[in-house]
């Protein structure tokens, strides 16, 4: 994958080497800018797990195959040995936690369920029950295909595997994480309602086709109104964040994908707080539900 095969609208799903990207892309915007007086999360403590190799910070494989050209490659999964190897340089870092906010986008937003329950018993088993937040930022990717996927092609623990009981996989962890915990932690989740990355993803795998288009995206939005809906579902008091924004031509019609690392991340329209504030009100204890009314539309 390179930057210019996403300007050409080809996959992005597997990262060989992220550092040309990550030098100019999102670092210190939003809420890791630790500069701006609107971020209520300034003075917190940060550890950024960058994304690379497809398998939602969880893999542990090294998978051979054909690719189309019947040429033999081999994909590292590696997701879960950069996530433990970050959190070991975290913890000598920040030795303890008060408070721990587990947040992810994209692919991040998948992991957040996944692993929020190791990160607290493993690396800061003193922080308190209550004091552990998840929070998913555009984690909504049906997939008939997860359960095989997650355990032949990358190799993850057997226990994440065993809850994969849907085409839901983000709802599936979410469940097992309330299961075992409850409401002794506390659960966010946004969306773009029109994300234009994901609904590509969506049509890659549905129709092997990678592009999104009006029909595409208003059938995102139908499963993001259903996901809303089984979420609440597991709790009602799992907080909600629902936003619109769109940018130029680039994303075909859709909306943006992710925005807790994003400039919209400050943003606020009339009857709608911004994201930094809904967000720093659910960490102090009030989580709720905004942009509900965008799936009605």
């Amino acid at each position: 994958m390179t930057g210019g095969r996403v300007l050409a609208w080809e996959p992005n799903y597997y990262w060989s080497n992220l550092r040309s990207f990550t030098q100019v892309y999102n670092i210190g915007v939003g809420i890791t800018d630790n500069s701006a007086r609107r971020n209520p999360f300034r003075d917190w403590n940060f550890v950024v797990v960058t994304y690379a190799t497809g398998d939602l910070h969880l893999g542990r494989n090294r998978y051979c195959y054909r690719d189309d050209e019947g040429v033999k490659k081999t994909l590292l999964f590696h997701g879960y040995d950069n996530f433990l190897a970050s959190m070991r340089i975290a913890r000598t870092l920040f030795p303890c936690a008060d408070r721990l906010l587990i947040a992810g986008e994209s692919a991040g937003a998948f992991a957040v369920p996944a692993l929020a329950e190791q990160i607290h018993r493993e690396f800061y088993p003193m922080c308190g029950d209550d004091q552990v937040i998840l929070f998913s930022d555009s984690a909504l990717l049906l997939n008939k295909g997860w359960k095989k996927t997650a355990a032949d092609v990358w190799n993850i623990r057997e226990d994440l595997v065993k809850q994969i009981r849907t085409r839901n996989i983000t709802l599936d962890w979410y469940r097992g994480v309330y299961a075992r915990r409850g409401d002794h932690y506390r659960y966010l989740y946004a969306s773009s309602v029109q994300d234009y990355l994901l609904s590509a993803f969506y049509n890659d795998l549905k129709n092997k086709k990678y592009d999104t288009d009006e029909k595409v995206q208003r059938i995102f939005q139908r499963q993001l109104r259903e996901m809303v809906r089984e979420l609440r579902k597991i709790t009602p008091a799992f907080g909600i964040y629902l936003y619109d924004w769109h940018r130029p031509v680039l994303y075909r019609g859709g909306t943006i994908h992710t925005m807790v690392r994003q400039p919209e991340f400050y943003l606020h329209r009339r009857g709608m707080p911004s994201m930094a504030k809904w967000l720093s009100q659910a960490v102090e204890g009030t989580p709720h539900c905004v942009g509900l009314n965008l799936l009605k539309k």
